[in-house]
């Protein structure tokens, strides 16, 4: 479990997140098991960590990331809590 605020705990597993689809090769979608209580933030990095993409302020229960300035390759997504820590983390292909 991880603690989102003071107020709130929220457990972050594969049943309330997925990601599809994965590979991806127009528009990848987040589904969030239920609406964001708190806000969040969604950051995808390439293979050397470097930041390629970052959405702020997310509260709803879905988001869609479009490839645009992503080659082809492997990606990590990184889900921010409020807080910025890291809630959790899982690999995307990008075709």
């Amino acid at each position: 479990m991880h603690v989102i605020d003071d107020n709130a705990i929220e457990e972050y597993n594969e049943s309330i997140i997925t990601v599809y689809p994965n590979p991806f090769s127009e528009i990848l979608t987040i589904q969030f098991g239920k609406e964001l209580v708190y806000k969040h933030t969604v950051v995808i990095y390439d293979i050397l960590r470097t930041e390629i993409y970052r959405q702020s302020n997310i509260t709803s229960q879905q988001i869609q990331i479009k490839k645009a300035d992503m080659g082809r390759g492997l990606y990590v997504i990184t889900l921010l809590n409020a807080n910025a820590e890291k809630v959790y983390t899982t690999k995307i292909i990008a075709e």
